[in-house]
């Protein structure tokens, strides 16, 4: 089967008294579906690029960055469980917002509605 592209959004969001976090990640990923015996599972395999601007604020680490952009790719892997059910793992390496890196792995678990 044929792969498709499809858009990706994922929101950051985290406050604790004045620090501040708030990163909107959007993108798009070519994600590819590999049918096995199960009907009820796929696992598949996805890539693709994302753009994200991000607000950092962290007044006890000298860090207020207001708003900068930040780019990057993002590698998935993971399986489809019935239709609304999701694993996946990501692995996103993204370019710098000043003197922090944002890259990393995120695991997610979830139910499509």
């Amino acid at each position: 089967p044929q792969g498709k592209i499809e858009p990706n959004f994922t929101l950051i969001s985290t406050s604790k008294g004045v620090t501040r976090a708030f990163i909107p990640q959007l993108g798009v990923i070519y994600k590819k579906s590999y049918p096995t015996d199960s009907e009820n599972n796929t696992p598949f395999l996805g890539i693709g690029p994302f753009c994200a601007p991000t607000y950092l604020r962290s007044p006890a680490d000298n860090i207020n960055y207001g708003i900068r952009m930040s780019y990057g790719m993002e590698l998935q892997a993971g399986v489809n469980i019935g239709r609304r059910g999701l694993l996946q793992v990501s692995y996103l390496e993204s370019t710098r917002v000043r003197n922090l890196d944002l890259s990393g792995i995120r695991f997610v678990a979830g139910v499509r509605l």
